[in-house]
């Protein structure tokens, strides 16, 4: 049984809709959002599979870094002195899991996070599975490059592709590779932002 609250507030909710709907009529259109400005790509070339995402990156105008030893002292004094500064909205990597797991540790410390990650993992018979994590705008602009030659160099074209807002979500891609050499560690690209 409806009760006097519910009423009024019908009537009420009635009597604004011309009033929103005049608000949205008003509104432009959205543009769709520029993607991240990646100031820098962090290789960990220890890895084939690394060592050949990084060189597509800086083919495609990225600052590759190779990732040193000292993580500590990259983030201390390279990374953090630019996103301090503003000089550095979002910056990449192609590293194992553990090596993220630090940067995004250390990156929290600062208010950013992981806008996107792929977790890149050899099946064996040349197949590699691609666990992907992003906003829905992202992972669409990730899904139209699929099939595109070299899942490798595809991957490293992500960069320029990632966008900070939106829903998130996990998509699931399996592909072949073309080289006969596999890392036996899963590797993970990535931006933080």
């Amino acid at each position: 049984m409806t009760n006097r609250r519910q009423v009024i507030g019908a009537g009420i909710a009635l009597g604004l809709l011309p009033a929103v709907r005049g608000l949205q009529a008003g509104l432009p259109l959205e543009a769709p959002a520029a993607p991240l400005a990646v100031g820098c790509v962090l290789v960990d070339a220890r890895h084939s599979t690394a060592a050949v995402m990084g060189a597509a990156a800086a083919e495609a105008g990225f600052n590759t870094v190779p990732l040193p030893r000292d993580v500590l002292g990259l983030w201390h004094d390279g990374l953090l002195p630019q996103l301090r500064s503003g000089v550095l909205q979002a910056f990449g990597g192609i590293t194992t899991p553990d090596g993220l797991f630090l940067l995004r540790t250390l990156a929290a410390d600062h208010r950013r996070r992981v806008v996107y990650s792929a977790e890149h993992t050899a099946l064996g018979q040349g197949r590699v599975s691609h666990q992907m994590r992003g906003s829905v705008a992202t992972l669409a602009r990730v899904a139209a490059l699929s099939g595109q030659g070299d899942w490798r160099t595809q991957q490293a074209g992500v960069f320029g592709l990632c966008l900070a807002t939106g829903p998130r979500m996990t998509h699931s891609l399996s592909t072949r590779c073309v080289s006969s050499v596999a890392d036996a560690v899963p590797l993970v690209s990535w931006v933080i932002a």
